[in-house]
């Protein structure tokens, strides 16, 4: 192995007989020692870097890669949480414990009893949804409930069913949308009752500065009249100061607050259920 610094950007890993792959963002490797790193930019609940199943693959699918490694650090990188990042080594025995857990998981998967347990964690990214019976049955479970008032010590239960119906039906439900607009592209009549209309136009303009610059010069409008009919995102605002201003967006947005005060108008939207961390 070289001794000098390797790096992997999105290397695409495969492992445990070509049973396992995974693509790991960023791979640093320097001697003896890998770091691993996931960045998370979603504002969803992740598993810390210690007890992360998928860090844990990616630790030994790379040591898998390279068998001479000795310790391998894997870390996750989320820009909306808190905190920010967290780390956790794996050593030598411990790549040997991982390896044999990961093994377990799959042999258990390919088990021809495998049971399928749907839940909203394990179904998220799953593209099967739309046909398994065990997601739909989430979906149907809560149809069949005749419970007029829902106890307090089901909430939890029934919460997180709810969560997994919800992604269940729509995933069906966009298959057959989309099954449908496929045969109806294809044959006008192929759906008793049904048509493909045109979609409705959405119109906008492109570029709001060179949009003024034509209607003022045309003496259609003024600067008053202009802002007042622009609707201004924050967000973009704040980009667009930034690369203005030759500073950072956080920076940006510090500024814009203190110069505009109370043109700036903050709403709170209705409370979000969210479950509690560390709470399974």
């Amino acid at each position: 192995m070289k001794t000098g610094l390797i790096e992997q950007r999105e290397a695409r890993l495969w492992g445990c007989g070509d049973r396992i792959s995974g693509q790991a963002d960023l791979i640093y490797l320097y001697g003896k020692r890998a770091l691993i790193l996931d960045a998370k930019f979603g504002r969803g609940e992740v598993a810390p870097a210690a007890s992360n199943e998928q860090l844990r693959g990616l630790a030994v699918l790379v040591k898998e890669g390279w068998p001479e490694l000795e310790q391998i650090t894997v870390g996750i990188l989320q820009p909306w949480a808190s905190p920010q990042m967290t780390l956790h080594t794996y050593s030598l025995e411990d790549l040997l414990v991982a390896r044999a857990h990961v093994l377990h998981i799959l042999d258990a998967a390919d088990a021809e009893d495998a049971p399928r347990r749907p839940s909203s964690s394990a179904c998220q990214w799953c593209k099967a949804k739309p046909t398994c019976p065990e997601a739909q049955e989430t979906a149907l479970a809560l149809v069949r409930m005749d419970e007029p008032m829902l106890p307090a010590e089901r909430l939890p239960e029934l919460l997180d069913l709810a969560k997994q119906a919800e992604a269940a039906l729509a995933a069906r439900v966009d298959l057959i949308r989309a099954r449908a607009r496929e045969l109806l592209a294809e044959d006008a009549a192929a759906i008793e009752g049904w048509e493909l209309k045109k979609g409705r136009n959405i119109r906008s303009v492109i570029d709001a500065a060179q949009a003024f610059e034509i209607l003022a010069s045309a003496g259609l409008i003024d600067d008053r009249a202009m802002m007042k009919a622009t609707k201004i995102s924050l967000p973009t605002l704040e980009k667009q100061v930034a690369a203005f201003s030759d500073i950072k967006p956080s920076e940006a947005k510090g500024y814009i607050a203190e110069a505009l005060g109370a043109l700036i108008e903050t709403k709170t939207g209705a409370p979000v259920l969210a479950k509690m961390k560390g709470k399974k």
